[in-house]
């Protein structure tokens, strides 16, 4: 039976991480199916004495089945153990007396077990799939299927999640100098409430499609309305809405984006795909650590692992190509202009293999 006291402190150790750390409700509701796992695993021993559990956090972890039959996923492995340190250090913080015989060694020494199975490729869409997807053709008066072939334009150039495209007003969105403001005040709903104005791509096809829909709603909607409105029919006849977004919105918008991916004939990708995409794009044209960072701040990352380790393509295929044109690729010379300020700055930043590749570059600059 699971320990009352433990319930507690994990829903407690939930609240700090909504109303101190300003997490997102859907954040914490991610947090809380991860430390159901916690919970399980101590049943009815006090998360004070964690360690003298046994089987071992990370053998019981190991044994647990997923949704598809097998083990659970690596990612879901180190997110359930870095959860864990978190509350088990936040508890010997704020609960000293709960947690005085835990052993903070022991709390540190926790790390994630490495699971058998092959990691998930996280698929990300092409910019080949982006054209297929501008040219499909689309009637002038089926204004949900123009809607959905700007809102893939959106995700695509500015690398905005599902949720902040959905609820972004007309008044945020700025084609003129390709910015779009995700202000939460303006009722967007970003990730853990994060605010920032997002600098877009500038793809001629893509803007095209974004530029006539602009147009359009402008014309027919206030500037509070989203730019996504929704499109109710009436009498047979599709209309554009300044009523807010259901609850589902998200789950709306996602079967749209499957519908546009079915007519264009392109892979079942999901909404975020477009948002690994926009990193793939630009990571293929970024020349310098600048250019990386720059592009990772865009995304309303806190540092450039982040956007290296979630959002860099990890498909086997992509992985053999790049890996091939790397023996025929030479690094090139070093810009002229380089603030080296601004380089020691990000530095910290950098992953072994991004710091090991500008050390080669600024090797092969000296031996020149």
């Amino acid at each position: 039976m699971i320990d009352r006291g433990n319930y507690a402190l994990t829903h407690e150790f939930l609240d700090h991480q909504r109303a101190v750390k300003r997490l997102d409700c859907a954040s914490v509701a991610r947090y809380r199916s991860y430390l159901k796992h916690l919970l399980l695993w101590a049943d009815h021993v006090p998360y004070g004495q964690a360690n003298t559990i046994r089987p071992a956090l990370g053998d019981y972890l190991l044994n647990l089945e997923g949704r598809d039959g097998n083990g659970l996923a690596q990612e879901t492995l180190d997110k359930i153990t870095e959860l864990t340190k978190r509350l088990l250090t936040w508890g010997k913080m704020h609960r000293q007396r709960l947690f005085r015989n835990l052993p903070a060694a022991w709390i540190d020494d926790l790390t994630p077990p490495r699971s058998d199975q092959s990691p998930r490729p996280r698929q990300a869409v092409t910019i080949d799939e982006m054209i297929r997807i501008a040219r499909v053709a689309i009637a002038p008066d089926n204004l949900a299927l123009r809607r959905d072939q700007a809102m893939l334009a959106l995700l695509y150039t500015s690398g905005c999640r599902i949720g902040a495209a959905g609820s972004l007003p007309i008044q945020a969105i700025h084609l003129d100098n390709n910015t779009v403001d995700q202000f939460p005040e303006l009722g967007v709903h970003t990730k853990n409430h994060k605010r920032g104005t997002t600098a877009m791509l500038h793809i001629p096809t893509l803007q095209e499609i974004m530029l006539d829909w602009d147009k359009l709603v402008r014309s027919q909607l206030p500037p509070s309305a989203l730019w996504l409105p929704p499109t109710p029919n009436t009498w047979g006849q599709l209309r554009l809405s300044d009523q807010p977004a259901r609850q589902s919105r998200n789950s709306d918008l996602g079967q749209r984006v499957d519908l546009m991916q079915r007519l264009a004939g392109v892979r079942d990708l999901t909404p975020h795909a477009y948002r690994r995409g926009h990193v793939t794009y630009c990571l293929d044209r970024c020349q310098t650590p600048l250019d990386v960072k720059a592009m990772s701040l865009n995304l309303f990352h806190d540092d450039v692992s982040t956007t290296s380790k979630f959002y860099a393509p990890v498909e086997t295929d992509d992985i053999r190509q790049r890996i091939v044109a790397l023996s025929s690729r030479s690094p090139g010379p070093l810009p002229e202009n380089m603030d080296w300020a601004a380089v020691a700055a990000i530095l910290p930043g950098l992953s072994r293999a991004d710091k090991l590749n500008l050390m080669h570059r600024l090797v092969d600059e000296l031996a020149g």
